[in-house]
């Protein structure tokens, strides 16, 4: 089965213009920067950005996967292959220089200061010595040691691995296990990094986008069921999947969607309608009160509690950046950014989502 994919104009965008690029060939272009690279984000000419918060483009790559996360410096992205696979290539985010290499592998989410990469195996399910010809695994590199290890390899093959979600310690991942295509029916699992230790939190087959509170014992998700238009509300667990509870129903005026921890007592979360997404609101989880935080079209964001900001991406690929430390939030376009892309990734985020 192939891995479900979100059908959108914006991935069927960034697909064609990964197609685009492979046809130039791959490279890499470089320019100076005064301060460090805090966000990457890809553009519509089949390229990877890295730039620091002044919107100062500190290198760029071409032919690499939408797909990306930084962290400690370091960018993490899947180059295409000629025939279907990929290897993810880890690259100094200020020279552009490549720093690590891993073979079939694809969906990086790259943590602890850019020791450690959590990522799946490529779409390739034949080729020679393929890690995964069921596509069904989750795995962890040690960057320093040069070593691959399989965290979690799943049974049922009518459902793959989504969403990936590390806790602050690094010491667990959650991982969302369901299909998009046809089944829309979705369950989160969690395995230690440090030890073989595997286990399923739910078991509704409605439960999706999973993210660690910032001391690792919470976790909050989307519970959705399957394509009901109404259904997205915010839930909170227990890292062990006990005591969970939902904070916010989803009606249909307003479905919420991939909540991520910003702080201890407050959640950021994606806001859907009747026409579409209406932008990212805030969640008190104590009280359940919602409150806007960026109105529009929101298209992907990330939230980087280190830096105290949410990268947004906008319809049309602008992206800009949501000051979370300022009193009201201080949004401000990131300059240089106008090329059409869809993903947006801000350094130490500890959530990758499709």
């Amino acid at each position: 089965m192939r891995r479900p994919r979100p059908a959108s104009a914006g991935i069927v965008a960034a697909v064609v213009a990964l197609v685009f690029a492979v046809a130039l060939g791959a490279g890499t272009r470089v320019a100076g920067a005064a301060t460090p690279p805090r966000i990457s984000y890809d553009t519509n000419a089949g390229s990877l950005r890295a730039a620091a918060l002044d919107g100062v483009v500190t290198a760029t790559w071409m032919n690499r996967s939408t797909y990306q996360s930084l962290s400690g410096g370091t960018i993490a992205a899947a180059r295409p292959g000629a025939h279907g696979g990929s290897k993810v290539i880890g690259s100094d985010a200020v020279t552009g220089a490549t720093t690590f290499t891993i073979r079939d592998a694809f969906f990086p989410l790259i943590t602890r200061h850019g020791s450690r990469v959590v990522f799946l195996p490529d779409a390739n399910a034949s080729g020679p010595g393929d890690r995964d010809n069921a596509l069904n695994s989750v795995w962890l590199r040690d960057v320093a040691a040069g070593t691959d290890r399989r965290l979690i390899r799943f049974k049922d093959s009518d459902r793959v691995p989504l969403n990936l979600a590390i806790s602050p310690s690094g010491r667990v991942v959650a991982i969302t296990h369901g299909n998009d295509q046809d089944l829309f029916s979705w369950d989160i699992w969690t395995a230690r990094t440090d030890r073989h230790r595997v286990r399923r939190l739910t078991h509704d087959g409605n439960s999706l986008y999973p993210s660690f509170a910032p001391s690792g014992t919470k976790i909050a998700f989307t519970r959705k069921d399957g394509q009901k238009p109404c259904s997205g509300s915010v839930w909170v667990m227990a890292s062990d999947g006990g005591h969970a509870r939902r904070i916010v129903p989803g009606t249909c005026t307003r479905t919420l969607l991939r909540p991520v921890w910003l702080d201890p007592k407050t959640l950021v979360a994606w806001s859907w309608g009747r026409r579409g997404v209406k932008g990212l609101v805030t969640v008190d989880v104590p009280s359940g009160a919602v409150a806007p935080l960026v109105k529009g079209k929101v298209m992907d964001y990330s939230v980087s509690r280190a830096l105290g900001k949410v990268a947004i991406r906008l319809r049309g690929g602008a992206v800009s950046l949501v000051n979370l430390r300022s009193h009201p939030y201080a949004v401000t376009p990131l300059p240089g950014s106008e090329p059409h892309g869809f993903r947006v990734f801000a350094a130490g985020a500890l959530e990758l989502a499709y």
